[in-house]
């Protein structure tokens, strides 16, 4: 029986940046952070021809995007050609189309892809080229001419060797994926139904199997996904898939992890339990951060900060201050922790806290509710809360309004509250109010 192994990656974005963390990251204690984030792309594509190697893959298949559209540097291409090379010393040669991105790179056509390292499928039309290694497979695929492919090229590919197993490459999106451009677009049951045994796609940034199970004759139609994350919409495990082959029938179709760098999006519920912007901090490091670092890679996460809190106020201030800001004070909890995480950014999208009461009931029930609470009761309740509102406002801002000279209402309220003169705070509100503190004795 035969049997054979491939290996198929896409979307690679060779030297691409990662976005928006560059201007996120200053000084020396960010050095270590910003070099392995610049070169993460890199990394992935090493880790993934290291994984062939390893893996001793009879051939490597590129579905497309091996660069990004407005890179200009040629050293890039060199070093991509260098990597292949690399694979072929160890007897893996590799086959590719060029994808959306490849068409508009300006130093791509300068490249000598045609060599006894890599071959390139062509741009004028889909043709068939059987794979050296094995004599047992054929390969049929169709580079992007140019970046704004709109016709169904899968229409064009070329009927199967009904005597060898049969590897369509093809950069596309299959029934209109949402979030990708609808380039060389397509159907599933179209490509299930052209007779290929394997359908080897780039351009969706993420690993899907639309078609095929383990062992039965059903076409395996995969998307590998990106082998490396390059924005917070590209979270989780991103590398390629390794192909297992026997008597024609795909037996494995396993996915490994190529990425150095792990996106993360965190929804994080603010509760009343939390009461500080510190323990606010310690707490997400805790429970969110702590469980995803692992040291063998790099973090980069992105925080949603949602709920009904006391601390709305202080965080949406902290969110547009100047450095250090609310990203600074949870990467501190990070560092000592030591933790391989950096933190892109904070959303606030908390709110004010509203009376759960207020516009649910009548007057009359109010007046049930608290005809047995004291006038001492409610004063003592209502400092409670000043204090906690108190307690979270951050040191810089409370520095800055018991300092000023500001005469505005605004700064003398925060003022008094800053004090703890909760009587004096009062004369600023409603007389019943000023009352309640006195009899609290204030």
């Amino acid at each position: 029986m035969s049997r054979f192994k491939f290996l198929h990656c896409a979307d690679i974005h060779l030297d691409s940046p990662l976005k928006g963390i560059d201007s996120r990251i200053q000084g020396d204690e960010g050095t270590e952070y910003l070099e392995t984030i610049r070169q993460a792309t890199r990394h992935a594509f090493q880790n993934m021809v290291n994984l062939a190697i390893k893996e001793e893959v009879a051939f490597v298949v590129i579905a497309g995007d091996i660069f990004d559209g407005n890179l200009k540097d040629m050293k890039t291409g060199f070093r991509f050609i260098e990597h292949l090379s690399r694979l072929k010393r160890s007897g893996i040669h590799t086959y590719l189309v060029l994808g959306n991105h490849d068409a508009q790179c300006e130093f791509v056509r300068g490249l000598n892809f045609d060599n006894d390292a890599v071959t390139l499928f062509p741009a004028n039309e889909a043709v068939s080229i059987p794979e050296r290694r094995t004599g047992e497979v054929i390969l049929h695929g169709q580079s992007f001419p140019t970046r704004d492919v709109r016709e169904n090229l899968a229409q064009g590919y070329p009927k199967p060797d009904p005597q060898k197993f049969n590897i369509g490459v093809l950069h596309t999106n299959v029934g209109d994926t949402l979030g990708h451009g609808n380039y060389a677009p397509c159907s599933l049951n179209q490509l299930m139904n052209h007779g290929y045994q394997y359908w080897a796609l780039g351009h969706v940034h993420e690993h899907k199997i639309l078609s095929g199970r383990a062992g039965e004759t059903s076409p395996h139609v995969v998307y590998p996904g990106n082998l490396q994350g390059r924005s917070v919409r590209e979270t989780g495990l991103k590398g390629a898939v390794v192909v297992e082959v026997e008597d024609n029938i795909v037996q494995e179709c396993r996915f490994v992890e190529c990425a150095t760098v792990r996106w993360h999006h965190i929804e994080y519920e603010v509760t009343d339990r939390i009461t500080s912007i510190d323990e606010l901090c310690s707490d997400i490091v805790a429970t969110q951060i702590n469980p995803i670092a692992d040291h063998a890679k790099s973090h980069v996460v992105r925080i949603s900060l949602n709920g009904e809190t006391l601390l709305h106020g202080a965080l949406r201030n902290l969110i547009n201050v100047p450095r250090p800001g609310l990203s600074d004070l949870i990467y501190q909890k990070t560092v000592e922790n030591q933790t391989n995480v950096f933190i892109e950014k904070v959303q606030v999208k908390t709110r004010e806290v509203t009376s759960s009461i207020n516009g649910s009931i009548e007057d009359h029930e109010v007046h049930e509710i608290f005809q047995d609470v004291t006038q001492e009761e409610i004063a003592e309740q209502l400092k409670a809360e000043l204090r906690k509102f108190h307690d979270s406002i951050p040191a810089a801002i409370k520095m800055k309004v018991t300092e000023g000279q500001s005469d505005s209402e605004v700064d003398i309220g925060l003022r008094y509250l800053l004090t703890e003169d909760y009587v004096r705070l009062a004369e600023l509100m409603t007389k019943d109010v000023k009352e309640t503190l006195k009899m609290g004795g204030e």
